[in-house]
């Protein structure tokens, strides 16, 4: 599964460029400036590995992104996911990263399309039924965005956010509750994580 959603990806980076650079050559939209971008909807378990999603339901995701876009193309931007994950035997599942993401974007009439990548933070935090519970976290966690938006207002955007989350093939530190306060912490050696995608709608505002 993780090979075809990279395949996806890549043929849809590739075709975004070349729209962009046509329309970079067009057109002079000058959009520039900060962004916020405000955003929730569904977040689903995906297979990695031996990490199975068998007994996980999928649940909601929320996005905050703030940013500055440098050029009609290109901005930099700060994204916080905020996610959570259900199923048999599970008290609670969050995930929560804080990636640095740089996206390129393809200008059309009254729309744009975007594409990108982050690299940073992210952490889970599970209480499983009669069996405690752990946190897992990595400070070089990636992902891959791609969407669409199109403007309702001179300082608004309305569009579609997908997020695919890499939880780094189970690289981190785990800690397991000890009883009472105490946590015992390790390197991560129980194998593969799953994987998450997020798809959100959104709405942007330019400043």
């Amino acid at each position: 599964m993780r090979n075809i959603v990279a395949l996806a990806t890549l043929v849809l980076v590739l075709a975004t460029a070349f729209d962009a650079s046509a329309q970079w050559t067009s057109r002079r939209v000058q959009r520039t400036g900060g962004e916020l971008t405000v955003g929730g909807g569904l977040n689903m378990c995906m297979d990695s590995g031996d990490a199975s999603c068998d007994d996980m339901d999928s649940s909601f995701a929320i996005l905050v992104s703030p940013g500055f876009r440098m050029s009609d193309i290109i901005g930099f931007y700060l994204d916080a996911n905020y996610s959570r994950l259900g199923g048999d035997g599970i008290d609670s599942w969050a995930h929560l990263s804080l990636m640095p993401t740089a996206r390129f974007f393809a200008l059309l009439q009254g729309a744009e399309l975007f594409f990108g990548a982050g690299v940073g933070y992210a952490r889970i935090d599970s209480e499983v039924e009669g069996g405690g519970d752990y946190s897992w976290t990595n400070y070089l966690n990636m992902k891959l965005n791609v969407g669409g938006a199109f403007k309702v207002a001179p300082s608004m955007d309305i569009g579609v956010n997908l997020d695919y989350i890499f939880n780094a093939d189970g690289a981190g530190e785990v800690c397991t509750s000890t009883g009472g306060e105490g946590k015992s912490c390790e390197d991560n050696e129980k194998g593969d994580l799953i994987d998450l995608l997020q798809i959100m709608a959104f709405a942007k505002f330019h400043f």
